[in-house]
């Protein structure tokens, strides 16, 4: 599946990793206002994080497509 995943907000950061994704330990730092696209095989999960309370994402997912 793709998963598209926007920080909506104009002054917070969102942190996106795995299961254990903290301030210190992740995969990607989202700036206010930027947007990321992952392809996720199988039942691979994605987590978010932001350092500030009451941070909002959007997120859009999409299956993949499949080839004749």
């Amino acid at each position: 599946m793709d998963i598209t995943i926007q920080n909506i907000s104009e002054a917070n950061y969102v942190y996106i990793g795995g299961e254990g994704v903290n301030l210190q330990d992740f995969g990607y730092r989202l700036n206010p206002g930027s947007a990321i696209s992952f392809e996720l095989p199988g039942k691979d999960a994605l987590y978010a994080i932001a350092d500030t309370n009451e941070t909002m994402i959007a997120v859009l997912k999409t299956n993949l497509e499949v080839g004749i």
